[in-house]
Formats: C-alpha cells, sequence, structure tokens
C-alpha cells in the first residue's frame, strides 16, 4: 500500500523526503521486518487562539494488514 502511494505519483518519494527535513514538519514512519508499514505526516504552526504551538496530521497512512491492531513501543 505505501508502495503503491509514493508510485501513484513519481514525484511524491521525493516529495517526502524533502519535507522531513522541513522545518516545523515531522514525518514518522513505522516499520516491521524491514518493511514500511506506516507514514505519518505532522506540520507544526502557532496556533494564536491557543497562544502556543499546535499541530495538524497532513497525511497517514498504515499498510492495509496493519490496521486496527495495536501499536507496539519503537526502539530506545
Amino acid at each position: 500500500m505505501i508502495y503503491k502511494f509514493t508510485r501513484w505519483w513519481h514525484g511524491r518519494a521525493a516529495a517526502i523526503r524533502r519535507v522531513s527535513h522541513e522545518e516545523g514538519h515531522q514525518v514518522l514512519v513505522a516499520e516491521l521486518g524491514g518493511k514500511v508499514v506506516g507514514v505519518l505526516h505532522q506540520v507544526f504552526y502557532l496556533d494564536m487562539v491557543l497562544a502556543g504551538y499546535n499541530s495538524h496530521v497532513n497525511l497517514l497512512l498504515v499498510d492495509e494488514e496493519h490496521r486496527g491492531k495495536a501499536l507496539k513501543k519503537g526502539a530506545p
């Protein structure tokens, strides 16, 4: 599923790599057995209503086989 997503538009994989280095952006990758099974892109911004930083999820992908399963703690 992740492979299909990045293949769907040739520049998407490059865009994911590029945005992962941008200030205010965070890209998290879930990996299992050497295979990417999830991707989350989160954008942080200064929220004038909350008078502090807030964020929104711009992209969340989870491989179909792994949806609805419990999360496990990652490596330290």
